[in-house]
């Protein structure tokens, strides 16, 4: 069975002062990292479009002159779950927390992050909006999730 969090578990995790976009990133990554999360999210079959001053555009299969000229890549692993990707030197992305109402989302926001870590094969961090200890770990050795109330 693929990791996974109980929804409740999931937004107990959150107060009013964390913020609502949690920050992502994939430890010891790196801007050479990126090719391969494009070549998954092209396989996975979730919504992608890169966010341009004119609106948003769909990616295109070359993504190198994309990464250079956008600030993020917005991709819906379920209807109504946007993940936002933000192109630098590391694999970074944050959510919007208002967005999981449902398991499913919990799920699906599950799955994006724990392709990711296995894909990549790098641990992925979620640290509340701005800053912060970590709240979440994925482990992709283990193919399991962590969270701050459970002991190292």
């Amino acid at each position: 069975m693929a990791a996974r969090i109980e929804l409740p578990e999931l937004l107990g995790m959150f107060s009013d002062d964390d913020g609502v976009l949690p920050d992502c990133i994939v430890e010891g990554s790196s801007a050479a990292d990126w090719p391969a999360l494009w070549a998954l999210v092209r396989v996975s079959g979730w919504r992608a479009v890169w966010c341009a001053d004119q609106g948003d555009v769909p990616l295109p299969a070359d993504l190198a002159d994309v990464l250079r000229q956008v600030n993020a890549i917005a991709v819906w692993p379920a209807p109504g779950l946007r993940v936002n990707f933000f192109p630098g030197p590391v694999v970074r992305f944050d959510f919007d927390r208002r967005e999981l109402r449902e398991q499913a989302d919990a799920d699906a926001l599950c799955q994006l992050i724990s392709a990711i870590g296995r894909n990549l094969r790098m641990t992925v961090c979620a640290r509340h909006e701005g800053s912060g200890p970590v709240f979440l770990t994925y482990n992709p050795h283990h193919n399991s999730f962590r969270t701050r109330s459970q002991p190292r």
